[in-house]
C-alpha cells in the first residue's frame, strides 16, 4: 500500500516517510465477520479447556450412543463395533479440523467467499454458497523505467523518483527518464529541442504551454 501510495503524495511534492495501518474496520452485521467471531470464540474456548474439534465430535457420537442404549447403535448395525466408531469419529473429526485450520507447514485448505462469507474448498472456482466468482484478479503490475538518478525503477505515472526523489522527465516517445539538460533520450534518441508552434521558441517536453507566449502546445 505504501509503494502505490507515494507516488500520489509526489505529485504534490510531498515525500511519504511514514505508512501505517492503525485499525481495519469491518462491518458488524457482515456474514463473514459473525462466522469468524464465532470460530475464533470457539477456539479460545478450546484452548482453555484443552481438546481439539477431534475429541469434541468423538464426545458427541459416544452420548448420542449413551442415549440410544434401548436399541442397537448405528456402529453395532454396520458391524463396526462402538470402538471403531470412537476411533472413526476421531479420525473423522481430526480431518475436519486440519481442513479447517491448517497444520504447520500444511496451510488452511479453504477458502472463504468474498460476497457470502460460505466456506469453500481449495481450488474451487465458484461459491457453492451463493455461486459467486472464487477467482482472485491480479490487478497488472505498473509499468516502469529505469530512473536517470538512481537506475531504481520508477512507474510511469509518478511525477517524482520514489527511491531518490528526482524528478521525472519522461520521453514523449518511450518514456524513458532523462537528464534535465539532455538535448536527445538516452533510450530512442528523441531530440527534445521542441519549438511553440506559433512564437518559435523553445519548450521542454511534457509543457503544456508555452512560457514565451503563452500559446497551447496540447
Amino acid at each position: 500500500m505504501e509503494e502505490r501510495i507515494k507516488p500520489i503524495f509526489q505529485e504534490y511534492g510531498l515525500i511519504l516517510v511514514n505508512f501505517t495501518v492503525d485499525s481495519i474496520n469491518i462491518p458488524e452485521n457482515d456474514p463473514a465477520t459473525a462466522r469468524l467471531k464465532e470460530a475464533l470464540a470457539k477456539k479460545a474456548e478450546m484452548d482453555i479447556i484443552g481438546y481439539t474439534y477431534g475429541q469434541e465430535r468423538t464426545f458427541d457420537t459416544l452420548e448420542g450412543a449413551a442415549k440410544n442404549q434401548g436399541r442397537p447403535s448405528m456402529y453395532a448395525e454396520a458391524g463396526l463395533g462402538f470402538g471403531m466408531g470412537q476411533v472413526v469419529g476421531s479420525s473423522l473429526g481430526s480431518l475436519f479440523s486440519n481442513n479447517l485450520s491448517g497444520t504447520p507447514g500444511n496451510p488452511a485448505q479453504h477458502v472463504n467467499c468474498n460476497k457470502c462469507g460460505a466456506t469453500n474448498v481449495q481450488g474451487a472456482k465458484f461459491c457453492m454458497g451463493c455461486g459467486a466468482s472464487l477467482q482472485v484478479t491480479v490487478p497488472p503490475a505498473p509499468e516502469t523505467v529505469a530512473c536517470s538518478g538512481c537506475s531504481q525503477p520508477i512507474p510511469v505515472s509518478a511525477k517524482f523518483c520514489p527511491h531518490c526523489g528526482d524528478a521525472y522527465r519522461p520521453c514523449p516517445s518511450c518514456k524513458a527518464d532523462n537528464k534535465e539538460e539532455a538535448l536527445h533520450c538516452t533510450q530512442c534518441g528523441t531530440n527534445f529541442q521542441l519549438t511553440c508552434g506559433q512564437c518559435k521558441q523553445t519548450v521542454q517536453p511534457g509543457q503544456k504551454f508555452c512560457f514565451e507566449c503563452g500559446h497551447s502546445l496540447a
